[in-house]
Order: C-alpha cells, then sequence, then structure tokens
C-alpha cells in the first residue's frame, strides 16, 4: 500500500498525459469523420447531378434516334411500294426500273 502511495504522483500524471493523448486523437478522429462525410455528400450530390444531366442528354438522343428510325422505316415502305407497283417484279433478273430504285437508295 506504501507503494502506490509514493509513486501516487507519478501514476496520475502518466494518468492524465494518457487521457490527454487519447482525447485528442478521438477529436482528430471525429473531425476526420466528419470531413470525409461532408466529402461523401458533395460527391454523391455532384454524381446525382451528372446523372439527371446523362439522363437528360439520353432523353434527347433517343427522341432523335426514334425520329430517324421513323424516317428510314418510311423510306423503307416507300421502296416496298414502290417495287410492288413494277409490272416486271416476278421476273429473275432485275428490271431497269427496279435498277433505278437501287441506285436511288440511300
Amino acid at each position: 500500500m506504501g507503494f502506490l502511495f509514493r509513486f501516487w504522483p507519478y501514476i496520475a500524471g502518466i494518468s492524465a498525459i494518457l487521457f490527454a493523448i487519447w482525447f485528442i486523437y478521438d477529436k482528430g478522429y471525429d473531425a476526420g469523420i466528419t470531413y470525409i462525410e461532408k466529402q461523401i455528400e458533395k460527391e454523391t450530390e455532384r454524381q446525382r447531378e451528372a446523372n439527371e444531366l446523362a439522363q437528360i442528354e439520353a432523353k434527347v438522343m433517343e427522341i432523335k434516334l426514334r425520329a430517324q428510325i421513323d424516317e428510314l422505316e418510311e423510306k423503307g415502305r416507300r421502296h416496298v411500294n414502290q417495287a410492288a407497283k413494277d409490272p416486271t417484279a416476278d421476273r429473275a433478273c432485275i428490271s431497269g426500273a427496279g435498277v433505278q430504285r437501287l441506285n436511288r437508295i440511300e
């Protein structure tokens, strides 16, 4: 028991130093976590905005492509109708009118 009383000031000082080190470490750790959480929030927001913009651009591209597809389908229907009207369509070789139609295809 006398041993503890004799070294009590040293034990208390070392304990206080260790507590101070732990306290500083813990505060720094908490500050680091807070900083990283803010960075994650900023990056998440940036990605959300980029995703929204990409979705809008994809929708615009889809509309343009759909218009092109409709135009090409219409051209195909016109060519099929023209070919059906050709009186020599049932022949094994291509007629002059058929060659001209093929030359007009873009």
